[in-house]
């Protein structure tokens, strides 16, 4: 956190960062508050904060446009009054939400920012079962659904995706045992595939500053371990070995001493790489199946899904060789592709009907 808090104030070279036993801070004082005014103004946030901003902004202005005649105490009472007014709206007092903004716009580099503060790569001790969430409180909803569009829209960037949404939206109620909790809402991705073919190369593309950027190593050393069976073909000591990277995931490993972190990670990093080097328990057959070579078992079919265009008659119209291709000759969503078929719902083409069916094997 103060390696952050200390690149922004050299990067735009106003406030001070102060040190403290259990926390840190970095304030920006009056003379400079009109930087931080432009950055927002001219980059809107995407967030209520944005509204908070815009309140902030207003109550500040108010402050400095003050009459400066001190002996003016009404004058001094009716600004106090209208701060104290808008102060009252802010923040978690606030009645409206951000469906309120228009404009909303996801970036690359804005949902970089939002990720250091609200994101989390997880590995779960017991399953290694791997995941990336976004969480926030449940008034962002219509946020959320434009950064699943954008997430999926990056997807063609790193390999394509030719199934259905791997993102998925959760919202989480007021829980009874704690009245003053509010709704949650997240993004959930836990495919091993799509974090390794997509997430991974794009976090890796941006420039992570916090310790997010040790955890989001460490969630892609495990997808790499496991998705080429490397843990099970080197038994407890690839268990071993995975445990101690998602040790590195917690609060307590990462604010350890420096120096003995530091070579902690360099040791890991050597055994993890060695743990790479190693053959993989996994075969891919030419069918585009892969076979677990210890069990004999088949993990996991990557040939994409054929799909099939069926009108009302029963007939078959036009074949696929993935959902991806369907949902461009339709001119509809990928996610609405694979969505019909669970559904057997029909799609509307060039005024008639048809469904889309999977392609058996």
């Amino acid at each position: 956190m103060i390696l952050k808090l200390n690149f922004l104030q050299s990067k735009f070279n106003i406030g001070k960062v102060y040190v403290y036993s259990t926390s840190a801070s970095w304030k920006v004082f009056r003379p400079d508050v009109k930087v931080i005014i432009y950055i927002f103004s001219d980059n809107p946030l995407n967030t209520t904060k944005r509204l908070d901003f815009q309140d902030w902004k207003k109550a500040f202005e108010l402050y400095v446009n003050r009459n400066l005649d001190r002996d003016n105490i009404e004058c001094k009472s009716t600004v106090l009054s209208k701060v104290a007014e808008i102060k009252s709206g802010m923040n978690q007092s606030r009645i409206y939400a951000i469906s309120n903004l228009d404009n909303i716009r996801v970036t690359k580099y804005w949902l970089l920012g939002f990720i250091e503060g609200e994101g989390n790569f997880h590995v779960e001790s017991q399953s290694l079962a791997l995941k990336f969430r976004l969480g926030q409180v449940s008034r962002e909803r219509v946020l959320f659904e434009k950064i699943v569009l954008f997430l999926e829209s990056i997807s063609a960037q790193f390999g394509g995706w030719d199934s259905s949404s791997p993102l998925r939206i959760y919202e989480y109620t007021q829980d009874k045992n704690k009245p003053n909790a509010k709704p949650f809402i997240s993004i959930v991705a836990s495919r091993s595939e799509y974090l390794l073919n997509v997430l991974v190369p794009f976090f890796k593309s941006l420039p992570l500053l916090t310790k997010k950027k040790v955890r989001f190593f460490c969630l892609k050393y495990n997808i790499e371990i496991n998705i080429w069976g490397k843990a099970f073909n080197s038994g407890l000591a690839g268990r071993d070995l995975i445990n101690k990277i998602v040790s590195q995931m917690n609060n307590s490993r990462l604010s350890t001493n420096f120096l003995q972190a530091v070579q902690y990670r360099t040791n890991l990093e050597n055994a993890i790489n060695k743990l790479l080097g190693t053959p993989s328990n996994y075969q891919v057959t030419v069918e585009g199946k892969i076979i677990d070579l210890h069990s004999g078992k088949i993990v996991q079919n990557t040939k994409s899904k054929g799909v099939m265009l069926i009108n009302e008659m029963g007939e078959v119209v036009k074949t696929f060789d993935s959902g991806s291709v369907c949902a461009k000759y339709l001119g509809i969503g990928r996610t609405s592709v694979y969505s019909k078929i669970k559904t057997n719902k029909p799609v509307l083409f060039n005024n008639k009907n048809y469904f889309i069916k999977p392609i058996k094997d």
